[in-house]
């Protein structure tokens, strides 16, 4: 017998980057656990996801966090959410730093039952844009910022450990 504990999210919940809406709560159904994904939504607990960024000068972007369901950008700025931290890669002899910025709310439907005949399903339209920036080295081709407690929380912290403000306290959330 299936229980509602089999289900483990609300309607007009926030999964991951998304927000989910109308999903099928009847335990009976084939469908049970099926919600539709609705649009872009920040992530839960203490690490964000969505900053304020100025994407036709990305230096410029104070990159405080926002909300992109009731957004307090001010200016040029517009709240984007991005997937995941900065991307570090070493690959035949090039470092890198990618940053994955979705381009486009989220849509399409996601299946959260844990049990039942389409469990975990989904079909979705991410549509993403990757910025690529030159890394400083083969073994750590991104700057980190070291001694912040909980990183990306809005509170700024820590210091930067490499490149050209290595060693001077983070400022701002930007790009490497």
């Amino acid at each position: 017998m299936r229980r509602a504990t089999h289900v483990p999210y609300g309607s007009n919940t926030p999964f991951g980057a998304a927000r989910l809406a109308n999903c099928d709560w009847n335990l009976n159904s084939p469908t049970c656990g099926q919600c539709d994904v609705i649009h872009s939504a920040q992530y839960r607990g203490a690490t964000k996801n969505c900053l304020c960024t100025n994407l036709a000068d990305r230096d410029a972007s104070s990159r405080t966090i926002c909300d992109p369901e009731a957004s307090s950008c001010s200016g040029a700025e517009t709240c984007e959410c991005y997937q995941g931290a900065i991307l570090p890669v070493s690959s035949g002899g090039a470092p890198g730093c990618i940053i994955n910025r979705f381009s486009q709310p989220l849509t399409g439907t996601v299946n959260v039952a844990l049990t039942g005949p389409h469990a975990g399903e989904s079909d979705l339209a991410i549509r993403a844009e990757s910025a690529v920036h030159n890394g400083l080295g083969l073994a750590k081709p991104c700057p980190q910022c070291v001694g912040d407690p909980v990183f990306s929380d809005g509170v700024k912290g820590g210091t930067c450990d490499v490149g050209l403000r290595a060693g001077q306290a983070v400022r701002r959330r930007r790009n490497p």
